[in-house]
């Protein structure tokens, strides 16, 4: 069954968000991936062809930066679940935010 996750970051800093953070959003899924499970994080990284998630550009909802993730594979969800509760704030290209 696919998971369609949404997480809304507050910035810790008044400093804004930089404009295309893409490349940074998709580490810290494998970096969340990675503490969930580190052996899982690196065959999903290392496969070829499409990849099991999505991870969308940042959004606002009501100025809140948002970060959508889709998982195709029912078996990513319990390694990062785990990765995700062991990082209340992330950092994104110089930037920490609160989960």
């Amino acid at each position: 069954m696919p998971y369609a996750l949404t997480f809304p970051l507050q910035p810790e800093e008044s400093k804004p968000l930089p404009p295309y953070p893409g490349r940074a959003l998709h580490a810290l899924f494998y970096q969340w991936l990675a503490l969930g499970d580190y052996s899982l994080s690196t065959k999903v990284h290392d496969e070829s062809g499409p990849r099991p998630f999505t991870v969308s550009p940042l959004y606002r909802i009501d100025g809140q930066p948002t970060l959508r993730l889709t998982l195709l594979d029912d078996d990513l969800w319990p390694a990062l679940e785990r990765g995700i509760s062991l990082t209340p704030t992330v950092e994104v290209m110089g930037r920490p935010l609160a989960l």
